[in-house]
């Protein structure tokens, strides 16, 4: 029982993502039927909207067109998933990694002669 309401409550987040990212109201048909079925067909929630979040925000396509959001899900759920992997691997790359080098300060003195550039009255020959 509890996982049917997160599941719904998963699912609400993400209809409301989807209305906030395209300046709609509510969503039509063709997008809740294309969650449904990525669910249906094994797929997360969690999956689905980062997928939204990785076409739209991560390869910085135009939200203009919300009936583009079933193809997009079908299309880019693999590779938006593979670059969620990697960086995933890449942060626990970062994690093993130890810096030891305490960063220095460099000062750098201000310039001590200044040279004036002379106007000039630029003329149409």
């Amino acid at each position: 029982m509890q996982s049917l309401a997160a599941l719904e409550k998963a699912k609400k987040e993400l209809y409301d993502y989807i209305k906030d990212l395209f300046g709609k109201t509510s969503c039509p048909d063709p997008v809740l039927n294309a969650v449904e079925r990525a669910i249906d067909s094994g797929k997360t929630v969690t999956g689905v909207r980062y997928t939204i979040y990785y076409y739209y925000q991560i390869l910085a396509n135009c939200a203009d067109n919300i009936n583009e959001v079933p193809w997009i899900i079908r299309d880019y759920y693999d590779e938006a998933r593979e670059y969620a992997a990697s960086l995933k691997r890449l942060g626990e790359i970062n994690g093993k990694v130890k810096i030891e080098k305490v960063p220095s300060e460099i000062k750098i003195k201000p310039p001590s002669r200044h040279m004036r550039l002379k106007r000039r009255i630029i003329t149409e020959d």
